[in-house]
């Protein structure tokens, strides 16, 4: 675990070398990760999590999930991160309570990606390879909305469970 780097520093060949990186919660750089050799994981708290998304027009890009509670699928789906790498470049897709939201909005992927937005979403993942646990996390959908917008306190509340 000697690789560690500032997390938005991680490259697509970092994560085909170590698909998991964990942050190391050092006070000299909050940003640290380190890559995890142990696969499949039985804990993602605090992971970053190299995958190919599979675009709704069947288009794979690799790409990057956050947020991952294997025993919480409610939590998952409402607080899972995306990223997606393009070109060299990344995109991270914003959570529709995020302040710049506007900025890293699914119009703004699309744009991104020169693709329109019924072409990326719903975007599929499995990391099922990487991890054990419930298949409706391992294996999901990122949607352009999701079914419900929760109300920030209960974001809050599903963020400490």
């Amino acid at each position: 675990m000697s690789e560690k780097r500032p997390a938005d520093k991680l490259t697509v060949e970092d994560f085909r070398r170590h698909p998991i990186w964990k942050f190391t919660n050092t006070d000299d750089d909050e940003t640290a990760v380190q890559p995890i050799d142990s696969v499949p994981a039985f804990e993602l708290g605090g992971c970053l999590i190299g995958t190919i998304f599979v675009l709704h027009n069947n288009i794979s890009v690799p790409g990057m999930l956050s947020n991952i509670d294997l025993r919480n699928a409610n939590k998952t789906r409402h607080l899972i991160g995306l990223k997606v790498f393009h070109s060299d470049r990344v995109f991270h897709l914003a959570h529709y309570s995020e302040v710049d939201y506007l900025e890293r909005s699914p119009d703004r992927l699309a744009e991104f990606l020169n693709l329109s937005v019924d072409d990326i979403f719903p975007i599929a993942y499995d990391i099922s390879h990487l991890a054990v646990g419930d298949m409706s996390i391992l294996k999901g959908v990122y949607p352009k909305e999701p079914e419900r917008r929760l109300t920030e306190d209960e974001i809050f509340r599903l963020a400490l469970e």
